[in-house]
């Protein structure tokens, strides 16, 4: 026998027009949900970032607990990120690594201890950099570079009447090896040695470290210029430059491994041309903007502890106020 439907009883298939307007109604919620999960992922990885700053200011401030005095930004063994190592769990590292050496980068027992290692408090998540691409002077080393860069000072002409006599100009020349302006006047520069009751202008209103965990030229050829030979990296000459800045090498090779001094806007990213007389290039400029993956800023330390998000529309002569310690007009980051 064969099976009759009953009259006004429908089959359990979907129409085609239901199929439709379903398939409609998943595809307006994706276009919701997704942009929501990337806004909760985003705001997860500047929280995160935020808190890396936050680790390392308050690795800072235990080294001037231990050492009556701050790290310098970089001397003839190292930068500061070394000397912080203790301070930031990771006190079986720093106990291997050799200070008493020319520099870092001519080393190779340093350079073998680091060799791979990765330290995620050096990593911003937004960042989509890949770190572990430093070089040193033996060669073949996967050296971890910092998203993060201690802030050195800022370059003059940048706050109205205000003229910072630590400031030092030299190098020049395409890729390698310029540095061009260089500052005393913050908290992390070469051979410093600040104490916090120096910081004049205030702990809450002085910057001493930011971001550099974005691209360069991204509308042409992308570049990573951060400091080429990773986060351990200090002098490139090692002991011949002992001295902090306006002295530090007049009219010679400055470049600031992991340092920067404030000369140019948040964010400006595009328009180089890896000439070093702008401070900004491969080998190595000393004046590489603050810069970094999250909307609209970056996150900066401050000498106090707290982190705050410095819009990319903060002007020149706020930025520069902040970056240096004593200039005497102290301003709130905005």
């Amino acid at each position: 026998m064969y099976a009759v439907s009953s009259p006004g009883k429908r089959n359990a298939a979907f129409t085609l027009i239901e199929l439709l307007v379903v398939i409609a109604i998943i595809a307006i919620l994706i276009a919701i949900l997704v942009p929501a999960v990337q806004r909760v992922r985003s705001a997860a990885a500047r929280t995160q970032c935020g808190n890396n700053l936050k680790q390392m200011a308050l690795g800072l401030h235990s080294f001037h607990d231990a050492n009556y005095r701050l790290p310098p930004g970089m001397d003839a063994a190292c930068s500061f990120n070394v000397h912080l190592l203790p301070f930031i769990d990771q006190l079986v590292l720093a106990d291997q690594f050799q200070f008493n050496t020319v520099n870092f980068w001519a080393t190779d027992s340093n350079a073998n201890l680091m060799n791979g290692v990765f330290l995620s408090i050096f990593h911003c998540p937004a960042s989509g950099l890949v770190d572990q691409n430093g070089t040193t002077r033996n060669g073949n080393k996967a050296i971890q570079k910092s998203c993060y860069v201690g802030i050195s000072g800022a370059v003059n002409g940048n706050i109205p009447g205000y003229t910072d006599p630590s400031t030092e100009s030299g190098g020049g020349g395409a890729g390698c090896c310029g540095g061009n302006i260089i500052s005393g006047g913050g908290v992390l520069f070469p051979n410093s040695t600040i104490r916090l009751v120096q910081v004049w202008d205030g702990t809450s209103n002085t910057m001493c470290l930011g971001e550099w965990a974005s691209l360069l030229n991204k509308t042409t050829t992308a570049a990573d210029w951060r400091s080429p030979h990773g986060f351990p990296m200090g002098n490139g000459t090692g002991t011949a430059f002992g001295k902090p800045p306006p002295n530090y090498n007049p009219g010679g090779d400055i470049r600031t491994f992991n340092c920067t001094t404030i000369r140019y806007a948040i964010n400006q990213v595009n328009g180089w041309t890896n000439d070093c007389q702008t401070g900004v290039c491969s080998n190595h400029g000393a004046n590489a903007p603050l810069r970094s993956e999250h909307t609209g800023g970056v996150n900066v330390a401050m000498c106090d502890g707290t982190v705050r998000f410095l819009a990319s529309s903060t002007s020149m002569d706020v930025l520069s106020r902040l970056a240096i310690r004593d200039d005497g007009y102290p301003v709130s980051p905005p």
